[in-house]
């Protein structure tokens, strides 16, 4: 059976706050959570990987708009993106030379 979470309860689990899901969703990088019937929050397992996925993504600079449309990609691989292939090889370019700049620990 799956966990049900409430919004407080993933924010914790994710160490993302509230306020970011929030938006997250109102940007559609998260799904409508289901509702309670005193309308609060509830979240599943695709929340918290969907959530840790944007969050790992944007922590190392990926834009919003390039996140929104890898996971459109992720749900329609038919549509193929070559705008979306671009940002990526762009992201990974990033990443790397961050990578090579930093000093050895």
């Amino acid at each position: 059976m799956e966990e049900i979470l409430k919004i407080g309860e993933l924010s914790q689990r994710t160490g993302c706050p509230i306020t970011r899901i929030r938006f997250y969703e109102q940007k559609g990088l998260l799904p409508q959570p289901a509702r309670t019937y005193g309308n609060q929050r509830t979240y599943g397992e695709e929340a918290v990987e969907r959530l840790s996925f944007i969050t790992t993504c944007r922590a190392n600079g990926m834009k919003l708009e390039c996140i929104a449309r890898f996971i459109d990609f992720e749900q329609h691989p038919e549509k193929g993106d070559t705008w979306l292939l671009a940002r990526i090889d762009e992201y990974l370019e990033q990443v790397g030379a961050g990578q090579r700049a930093s000093p050895a620990r």
